[in-house]
């Protein structure tokens, strides 16, 4: 598979101020149509979206996208059924079914594996392709395998810094499960100069700098290192990127043609980060 067909639009700008670098704010609606627009001109026939991104449904389907496979994800902000929360979210797409519905939260599921059910009935009436989960630490993973639940896709946060899931990813990989990867710039902590870290990300200082080194001895850019790091590895199938703009698009599209030399990904797996509760954005009280 060629790198382009790896990627994945995300679209949670389009619907909240995301991203720890982004100064700029949500994109705005002919942003957010330009970018679409050039996705498919680029051959990129996947979105990545959720009921909790803002009105980022609400958002793509006034827009239109049924030129896309679209994968949602679930999360209850209220008491519903997963039946209404899935009619919920298609109706705001303006489309009739879902490349792939996963879940936001697995430990709704864990908790009540009964959703699960459910999920696989709404699937044999076609109006799914693909159910799974996407995962925040591998605890969750296992908790779901020791219930018996075989996805057919996940998500999980992996990048120059997180790996995680590599060997979960492999499990799935050769257990036809198709891996999804997000997180690729570390939700933008990646381009933020280190001195203009929060407190609350000193420790991170060191292993930035070390990309930074990386870099410089091999002439390349972070956001090159970072996507073409992500897109070599064969047992994920999928890699997730959010974009503010064209311009921004076309640059990391561009990158993808520009190859590495792989013992640079060598040095990168040999970074091991000591407190792994940094390498989940949503532990960050910033």
């Amino acid at each position: 598979m060629s790198k382009i067909n790896k990627i994945v639009l995300g679209t949670v700008q389009f619907g909240q101020d995301y991203g720890i670098s982004n100064n700029k704010g949500k994109t705005k609606f002919e942003d957010v149509k330009k970018i679409l627009e050039f996705a498919g001109f680029n051959n990129i026939k996947t979105l990545d979206t959720a009921n909790v991104y803002g009105d980022a449904e609400n958002l793509l389907g006034k827009i239109g996208i049924e030129k896309f496979n679209v994968v949602s994800k679930f999360k209850f902000q209220k008491k519903e059924s997963i039946e209404e929360k899935f009619i919920e979210t298609i109706n705001k797409l303006k489309i009739k079914n879902l490349y792939a519905y996963l879940s936001h939260d697995s430990n709704e599921i864990i908790n009540d594996p009964q959703i699960w059910t459910v999920l696989t009935d709404i699937k044999k009436q076609k109006k799914i392709k693909k159910i799974g989960f996407s995962f925040n630490s591998v605890s969750e993973f296992k908790k779901i395998y020791e219930l018996g639940i075989k996805p057919d896709i996940i998500q999980i946060p992996f990048n120059l810094l997180d790996n995680r899931f590599k060997k979960i990813a492999k499990y799935c990989s050769k257990n036809k499960i198709e891996v999804h990867s997000r997180s690729v710039f570390l939700q933008g902590l990646f381009f933020l100069e280190t001195y203009k870290l929060p407190n609350e990300l000193k420790k991170m200082k060191k292993y930035l700098n070390e990309l930074i080194l990386i870099c410089k001895n091999n002439n390349c850019s972070i956001n090159q290192l970072a996507l073409n790091y992500v897109l070599s590895k064969k047992y994920i199938d999928k890699v997730i990127i959010g974009v503010e703009n064209v311009n921004q698009f076309r640059e990391n599209i561009n990158l993808l043609y520009e190859d590495l030399n792989h013992k640079v990904y060598e040095i990168i797996e040999n970074i091991t980060i000591e407190d792994k509760y940094l390498l989940n954005p949503s532990n960050w009280k910033i």
